[in-house]
């Protein structure tokens, strides 16, 4: 069990065998971008620095692959406890870490202090910090502006308002597909993640 509050572990558990990993949260925003941009090749090189000391006998490429994946889950959650929705609850992506770089560098500078160029923060360290910016955080504020459905709002004025910046701050990169809920949402990304990244490990491993 781990106590609250304690440093977060360093290795994964694969097929019960413990796995040391890199959990630098530069790894994971990369592997998040790599796996958008279907990048074969940057998820292998990804996957490498993740698993520095390589894998254990024993350890099959399928099941690393998984286990990276797991980990890089591990850091969102649908719903915060307090019952408000969280930065993975909108069904349509509302945040890229590439995209919104000079966002997030601002935010973490200007509310914790934390210059992301220099910082050594554990991935789950970084996820945690990225949920609790204050509300008035300019990232923070773009997400709300994303996450805003036109067919909510009544008022003409305030919907023509909102979609203008709706366009001023869309993502860049157009999602493949629309989904009905953040949850099917978030099954497909995962489900795309498993199999680019086991793709990946799996050429690794034919060389």
């Amino acid at each position: 069990m781990r106590l609250m509050f304690s440093p977060k572990s360093k290795v994964v558990v694969i097929d019960g065998i413990k796995v040391p990993v890199d959990p630098d949260f530069r790894l994971m925003c990369g592997f998040s971008a790599a796996v958008q941009s279907d990048d074969s090749k940057r998820l292998r090189e990804l996957a490498a620095r993740f698993y520095f000391a390589g894998l254990p006998e024993g350890v099959s490429e399928k099941a690393a692959a998984q286990a990276m994946t797991d980990f890089y889950a591990s850091g969102f959650s649908s719903r915060s406890k307090s019952g408000k929705g969280g930065v993975m609850d909108s069904a349509e992506p509302v945040f890229d870490f590439e995209e919104d770089e000079a966002y997030f560098y601002a935010d973490f500078l200007s509310a914790y202090g934390i210059d992301l160029n220099r910082a050594k923060l554990h991935w789950l360290d970084f996820c945690a910090l990225f949920k609790g910016l204050p509300d008035e955080c300019k990232l923070k504020r773009i997400i709300g502006i994303r996450s805003e459905r036109l067919s909510d709002i009544k008022s003409p004025s305030e919907k023509a308002r909102v979609h203008r910046l709706k366009a001023a701050y869309a993502l860049k990169a157009v999602p493949r597909k629309r989904y009905a809920s953040a949850e099917d949402r978030n099954r497909a990304i995962l489900a795309d993640i498993e199999r680019i990244h086991r793709e990946a490990m799996e050429k690794r491993g034919d060389k």
